[in-house]
């Protein structure tokens, strides 16, 4: 009987140990910018494109400023929406006309309930007294902000 009750106990803890591994081993979630590419020209503004899965509690925020500047300003105002194909299209703005031949960075970050909130707030605000750019946001781990780096070239 200790026999049997020994494999027993083996079987369950590598039936845990596997279904750990399993959970762990999944990615928060899976983003990619499609458009603009990496060096891309870009004017005032333009479309933000590319494909997320994120799982059920998580959002996608667009953000973007001239890279040296300290601070990002989140744009679309709010999350992105993300169709049953796992596509988004979020439109962002590229500074000023004084910001033709800087670089901009856009970031897709995957946020928590309570960054989302927060981020809701700064537009919400932000509408009322002029937006102020924000720090970068506290991440959903495991999903580490997805960059592409695109060159101002009009207004």
């Amino acid at each position: 009987m200790t026999n049997v009750l020994r494999n027993l106990l083996l079987a369950i803890v590598v039936v845990t140990c596997l279904n750990l591994t399993t959970t762990q081993g999944q990615s928060a979630c899976r983003v990619s910018i499609t458009s603009p590419l990496k060096g891309n020209n870009v004017g005032a503004r333009g479309m933000v494109t590319g494909r997320a899965e994120l799982l059920p509690g998580t959002y996608l925020f667009i953000l973007a400023h001239a890279v040296g500047i300290r601070g990002y300003w989140a744009q679309g105002n709010g999350a992105a929406e993300i169709d049953a194909d796992h596509h988004f299209e979020v439109l962002s703005f590229y500074g000023a006309k004084e910001d033709v031949g800087l670089d901009f960075e856009v970031l897709a970050v995957v946020v928590n309930e309570e960054t989302r909130t927060k981020l809701d707030k700064w537009f919400d605000e932000g509408a009322k007294s002029g937006f102020q750019p924000i720090p970068l946001p506290n991440v959903v781990p495991g999903c580490s902000p997805v960059r592409v780096v695109v060159r101002k070239n009009s207004h």
